[in-house]
């Protein structure tokens, strides 16, 4: 009796195909780095130049927190299973990323809530929520400065200065106003070869905010908080909630590569 042709072995059936994940259930943009010269953003970030684009990214999927470098630039992919996934341009307020045959996608950046909470925890007191909402302003109890405390921020002293009391409360008062409207804003400072921030690089004091003349400016490179380094927002948490009573502090920066102390106090 002929036996019936064996059939051929194609292995077990291929899992259903599920549906695309949007990329900002992948990742957020905590911060990024924009480069003026380029507003289409689609410059490459040059680390021997400081020129171009990137963005610094948290990853929500378990498979990329892993094995993806959260520094990204443009042009460059996510690993597997998603590496179908580009990065198409880099702006101030977003991330544009473009899937192979679909609709590019944007990914709005979180610097603002970091820089809320900078502001806050240096020229707070550190009560309340490290993390400002954005439909009120944060709060401080009234400040009540010894008469001989100046009506306005002085510089006493070269890199020393007195922060008049009405300053300490309208900057606490405006933190979500000044950091949304782009008066200050920061950056992770990467040093050539690093994997991981050395600091947060201040990219743009408005003219005219409160915070112009108060010491830091455009370029510098906050490195620690009374000693403590500032390298990400776990850390200014933990600075912010250690110090409740915070009446003076000081910050150790890097301008133009040089190492710099500016020394603050605030109205007791």
């Amino acid at each position: 009796m002929a036996q019936a042709p064996a059939s051929e072995d194609i292995g077990p059936p291929l899992p259903p195909i599920g549906q695309i994940q949007p990329v900002a259930d992948l990742l957020r943009v905590l911060y990024v780095m924009f480069d003026a010269a380029d507003p289409e953003g689609t410059a490459g970030f040059d680390l021997d130049q400081f020129t171009g684009h990137f963005c610094y990214v948290q990853y929500k999927d378990t498979m990329l927190e892993k094995s993806a470098a959260p520094l990204l630039s443009v042009g460059d992919r996510l690993p597997e299973p998603h590496s179908a996934i580009q990065v198409k341009s880099i702006h101030q307020d977003r991330v544009v990323f473009q899937r192979n045959g679909e609709k590019d996608e944007e990914v709005p950046v979180r610097e603002m809530e970091i820089a809320r909470e900078l502001v806050h925890g240096v020229l707070g007191d550190g009560d309340g929520p490290t993390t400002l909402p954005s439909s009120a302003p944060a709060t401080r109890p009234a400040i009540k400065a010894s008469r001989d405390w100046p009506a306005t921020t002085i510089e006493e002293r070269p890199n020393k200065f007195k922060v008049s009391a009405s300053d300490v409360e309208q900057v606490t008062e405006r933190a979500n106003e000044i950091v949304g409207t782009g008066e200050i804003t920061f950056t992770p400072h990467y040093r050539k070869g690093d994997s991981s921030p050395s600091g947060l690089r201040i990219g743009n004091i408005k003219p005219g905010s409160i915070l112009e003349g108060k010491g830091v400016r455009p370029g510098d490179v906050v490195k620690s908080i009374n000693g403590t380094p500032v390298r990400s927002r776990e850390q200014v948490v933990e600075y912010i909630q250690a110090h409740p009573d915070l009446r003076s502090f000081t910050l150790e920066i890097e301008r133009l590569g040089r190492p710099l102390t500016l020394q603050y106090s605030l109205p007791r």
